[in-house]
């Protein structure tokens, strides 16, 4: 009878400590040199001692970061993720073992695996990079005209674009937008052509 009791005590506390780690509801897009957060929680804060946090890539199993004894272990990181990869360290008390990505590479699509450790269980959750989209610069598919004295839009879609106030004849040419995000680049060039008189 003794030994029936002390078995169903440890399950009970086995069950007591129990914890699933939860992640993102689906596959994560993001552009190229952003950064990205890899979701990675518990329900309930879990006790700081002998907590471990693993993030790994899961089809190599290299370590992207690890939080251990108490804090970040960057010198642990792969080299690729070496100030790249991060923790928000003061919300991992809260039961938030999410990691921030910065400086979105191609090679980064994939699938992460964020592995728990406490003294008594562990769990794990996996996180996908499905795509990392690539820059994608559009300009004016037709040639713009203008009266001089008149305002022009050169690029109509899109953050980039230029105005020119009160256009001149000598403002008549070939203008390109060029745009940067991490190694990657894209162009688009806008023809401003004829310049009539107003």
């Amino acid at each position: 009878m003794h030994q029936t009791s002390s078995v169903l005590m440890s399950v009970l506390l086995m069950i007591a400590d129990g914890f699933i780690v939860r992640g993102p509801s689906g596959p994560l897009v993001a552009p190229l040199g952003s950064s990205v957060i890899l979701p990675c929680y518990v329900d309930e804060p879990l006790l700081m001692e002998n907590l471990e946090v693993e993030w790994r890539r899961k089809e190599s199993e290299t370590l992207v970061h690890l939080f251990q004894d108490g804090e970040s272990r960057p010198e642990t990181q792969q080299q690729d993720y070496q100030d790249r990869a991060h923790f928000f360290t003061e919300e991992i008390k809260h039961g938030n073992f999410s990691l921030r990505l910065d400086n979105l590479r191609a090679e980064d699509k994939g699938e992460y695996t964020c592995t728990v450790h406490t003294q008594l269980e562990s769990g794990e959750t996996e996180v996908q990079i499905k795509d990392v989209e690539r820059l994608l610069v559009s300009g004016s598919d037709r040639s713009i005209s203008a009266s001089v004295g008149e305002d022009v839009t050169e690029i109509p879609k899109g953050n980039f674009s230029v105005r020119l106030k009160s256009v001149r004849t000598e403002d008549k040419g070939v203008y390109m937008c060029e745009v940067f995000a991490g190694r990657d680049s894209a162009n688009a060039t806008v023809v401003l052509e004829q310049l009539g008189e107003s």
